[in-house]
């Protein structure tokens, strides 16, 4: 009764509001910024990386034994009272698997790490009360890299932390089990239009997100069509590097996708792109010693993977990027947003380019640091991807 009371009395409360949930993160230490979720009665509370290029909500199930966080504090369907076990013969769902009780079993997979779940469905909780009933999510049994790995490769600086799930905001059809998003869950459930937002504080450190309309303090965004409903993908028209074009064609830019995605880090391109870029930077050579390029040896150049410490005068150096959208939506790519810490630098300081080639063939990502220096919009509703100056994120 305690929990269908609070329930009732929040979507009454709450319906056609706009909610506005914190999110934390600290880019230079661990790419990635994560908010909490409750699941289950009692709840139980996770981190979970906010990820524009996904579409399944995840959190460690109990007796997980390579998932990140208090093993006693995983989520088990058995101790919640509110919990739905999904069967594996329910036709509804992309079951791969049955499990020794018959629950549906799938994998989802990442770059360089795949996942096992079972699909349950259970209350989930939002940040402090927003509360959305009958959540699908994927209860991770195993996962194929070890948590000491995942610092290892993501963490810079080697603390102990990383988030316990994921919360994938995409479209459903991405959902590796098939299920209802967590997303469509909370829009349906509060009656608020589908749109969320993403605001990073300025230092980099922290932000909120806001669902069913944009954050209170956003101004100037425009916007660009939404061209394919899987992933958020947009059309990129060019891109200039100190206000010269590129000079090649769109569809060198779109050679399967380019896609907004809050879960990669970086910048991927596709080759030509990438080397495009790279012959324009060492062309300026002759101009100005761009430090990472002119000045290091061949092969060690930061278009390599190298790391490198810059003083205020060599990073005010370096040019700034412009990429354009589909109706002349452009994002500026400073070299302060494209030059970040890496778990590749060894050096505490040392920066790497954060634009790296795409050599699986997807085409163009646009990752978080890029983003971090708008606030994004990703209206759902209207088919459309926003972007705004960052006047703050309260």
């Amino acid at each position: 009764m305690q929990y269908s009371a609070l329930i009732l009395l929040f979507l009454v409360c709450q319906s056609m509001a706009v909610v506005v949930v914190p999110f934390y993160g600290n880019f230079s230490n661990l790419p990635f910024y994560y908010t909490t979720v409750s699941v289950g009665t009692p709840p139980l509370t996770y981190s979970v990386i906010l990820d524009t290029g996904s579409s399944d909500f995840l959190v460690p199930n109990w007796g997980c034994e390579d998932c990140a966080g208090d093993p006693s504090n995983f989520y088990s369907a058995q101790n919640s009272s509110t919990s739905t076990v999904i069967s594996c013969k329910n036709n509804d769902y992309k079951c791969q698997n049955c499990s020794a009780t018959q629950q549906c079993v799938y994998n989802v997979d990442y770059v360089g790490i795949s996942e096992t779940v079972q699909l349950t469905s259970d209350i989930a909780i939002i940040g402090k009360n927003v509360v959305v009933p009958h959540s699908f999510f994927g209860a991770i049994t195993n996962i194929s890299m070890s948590q000491k790995k995942r610092v290892s490769k993501f963490g810079q600086y080697q603390d102990d932390f990383y988030p316990e799930g994921v919360w994938g905001l995409s479209y459903r059809v991405l959902s590796a089990g098939g299920a209802p998003t967590l997303f469509d869950a909370l829009t349906k459930a509060l009656n608020i239009p589908k749109i969320f937002s993403f605001c990073v504080n300025k230092d980099g450190i922290n932000g909120a997100i806001s669902f069913g309309g944009v954050l209170p303090k956003s101004k100037d965004i425009s916007y660009t069509a939404i061209t394919h409903e899987d992933f958020y993908s947009i059309e990129m028209k060019d891109i200039s590097i100190n206000g010269q074009s590129l000079g090649l064609a769109p569809p060198v830019y779109n050679t399967k996708h380019c896609i907004v995605d809050s879960g990669t880090p970086q910048v991927t391109l596709p080759p030509s792109v990438f080397q495009a870029i790279e012959t324009v930077f060492k062309q300026n050579c002759t101009k100005s010693n761009l430090h990472g390029v002119c000045d290091a040896p061949a092969g060690k150049t930061l278009f390599d993977g190298a790391c490198f410490t810059f003083t205020p005068e060599q990073m005010a150096q370096l040019p700034t990027f412009t990429f354009i959208f589909g109706g002349g939506l452009p994002l500026v790519y400073h070299p302060a947003a494209y030059l970040q810490p890496w778990y590749t630098c060894q050096e505490h300081g040392a920066l790497a380019l954060m634009i790296s080639p795409d050599s699986s063939g997807f085409g163009s990502v646009v990752g978080m640091s890029a983003l971090q220096s708008y606030i994004s919009v990703y209206d759902v509703e209207n088919k459309r991807f926003g972007l705004g100056t960052n006047y703050g994120c309260e």
